[in-house]
């Protein structure tokens, strides 16, 4: 019996990463300091998260800079994580290791959702949510895995600190 379309696209999709074709090449990366991202999440977690016990429940006031918002607040310390933007490491983040099946252009999306596109900063920023869960809390994303602490440490800040683009 052949294997379901589901096993092929799985197959393929894990495959890629093995047979030498790399990742994309885009402008190399300094390597962000990681120390106070980690000393934020750590102080989260500590202080029971946004939604457990044992945070400060007192309302923040208004600073006029803080991002719109959208259902990641307070899961990173912005003020002390790194600053991640989509020219400096997003944009090259979405390319290696989601657009071979959420680009708009990608012909055989192998089971990807239609409406789940990271072709720009606006698309992905709209997808920010389900995001997080895939690729920070279920890690099933991206299906051929890769990801290093650095890049989800990244990927937590970026998601969880940057506006909406274009608000």
């Amino acid at each position: 019996m052949p294997p379901s379309p589901d096993a092929r696209s799985a197959r393929h999709c894990r495959g890629r990463m093995f047979r030498g074709q790399g990742k994309p090449s885009f402008p190399p990366q300094r390597p962000l300091p990681l120390a106070p991202l980690a000393a934020a999440l750590l102080g989260l977690a500590c202080a029971g998260g946004p939604k457990g016990g044992g945070g400060d429940t007192a309302p923040q006031a208004d600073t006029g800079d803080a991002p719109p918002p959208h259902g990641l607040e307070g899961r990173v310390d912005c003020a002390a994580a790194p600053s991640v933007t989509w020219e400096g490491w997003a944009q090259g983040f979405f390319l290696t290791h989601c657009q071979g099946c959420h680009a708009g252009s990608t012909p055989d999306r192998r089971g990807a959702p239609v409406g789940v596109v990271f072709d720009d900063e606006v698309a992905t920023l709209a997808q920010r949510e389900r995001v997080w869960v895939r690729t920070l809390d279920v890690q099933d994303m991206p299906p051929a895995g890769g990801l290093t602490a650095d890049d989800r440490a990244l990927l937590a800040a970026y998601l969880s600190c940057t506006p909406t683009a274009g608000g």
